[in-house]
């Protein structure tokens, strides 16, 4: 729950225009009246998607870190190297929104090539807290194929 909980305060805190709404289905962020298209519900409503908020905590091999979706929307990634990255996620369900946190090793100053499935406003992806153990979290909206950014707030304590 406290995952839940960090994703709506990541999305209570961005500058994107919408409300929350309760319905039968469960939590849901509206960016305008009547705009169910975008509607991401945040809760996991089945037996099949009782996973969907586990966190994984994703480890490189070769400076390249994987991350299946089907095993939890939600994931970590400890970077360790100039240069290490994040290959685009996998097992995607359309509307779902996931969580990711890069954390910056005790050295800082790490650097992180995104997968071609992370989409970024004017396909720019963001410059990360250099500091050493900073935190960076990013919150994607899913389709079929990527992963397009909602907000993205840097350097939590």
């Amino acid at each position: 729950m406290h995952r839940l909980l960090i994703s709506l305060a990541l999305l209570a805190s961005s500058t994107l225009a919408g409300y929350w709404a309760f319905a039968p289905k469960g939590l849901c962020f509206v960016r305008s009246p009547g705009d169910t298209a975008w509607c991401s519900w945040l809760y996991a409503d089945s037996k099949e998607d009782s996973t969907w908020f586990h966190t994984q905590t994703l480890t490189l091999s070769s400076q390249k870190a994987s991350w299946d979706c089907a095993a939890g929307g939600v994931a970590e990634l400890t970077i360790t190297g100039t240069g290490d990255s994040l290959r685009s996620p996998t097992n995607l369900k359309a509307g779902r929104l996931v969580d990711v946190t890069i954390i910056q090793d005790g050295t800082g100053s790490r650097t992180l090539l995104w997968g071609s499935a992370f989409k970024w406003p004017g396909a720019v992806a963001p410059t990360l807290t250099s500091t050493a153990a900073a935190r960076d979290k990013f919150l994607f909206r899913l389709t079929a194929t990527t992963a397009e950014l909602v907000t993205a707030t840097f350097d939590v304590r």
